[in-house]
């Protein structure tokens, strides 16, 4: 069994490695296209990294300059002592800091999701869009579960 042409052209496209440091740990993110285009941000889900994003950036190459992070923990970014929502936003922040992006666009899946979803309430001003995937959100006054899917 062979992989798809458009899987294999979208693998062959290596991203740029970069870190950055987050309260002490660094912070990786993988990088694709060209620094002026605007910014598209990914965020993973639970258990996951950057890897996920491999065979979908660099469908969005014509248009963005894309960068997929690994979240503390996961891929190749430190592990720290304690995690907390914060925390993660503040590593979103910093990803942009680095890359000189005032604002952009994200999209987050799962877990991801509700980092990215949290990270609005700590530093809107670095959303210009937040696209969410297979997120769960529980509203705090109800017991039942609202999924969500956005494609």
């Amino acid at each position: 069994m062979t992989s798809p042409e458009w899987f294999v052209s979208a693998i062959d496209n290596s991203p740029e490695h970069y870190y950055v440091d987050v309260e002490g740990a660094n912070i990786h993110y993988s990088l694709w296209g060209d620094s002026s285009k605007p910014g598209l941000f990914f965020v993973h889900g639970y258990s996951a990294n950057s890897n996920w994003w491999d065979f979908i950036a660099p469908h969005f190459l014509n248009d963005f300059c894309v960068v997929a992070v690994d979240l503390s923990g996961n891929g190749n970014s430190d592990h720290r002592q304690n995690y907390s929502q914060e925390l993660y936003a503040k590593e979103l922040k910093a990803v942009c800091e680095d890359r000189q992006w005032n604002s952009t666009t994200f999209i987050a899946h799962s877990m991801g999701g509700s980092i990215s979803l949290k990270a609005t309430s700590f530093f809107p001003e670095i959303f210009t869009q937040l696209i969410l995937s297979l997120i769960h959100i529980s509203e705090p006054t109800r017991p039942r579960l609202i999924s969500y899917a956005v494609f």
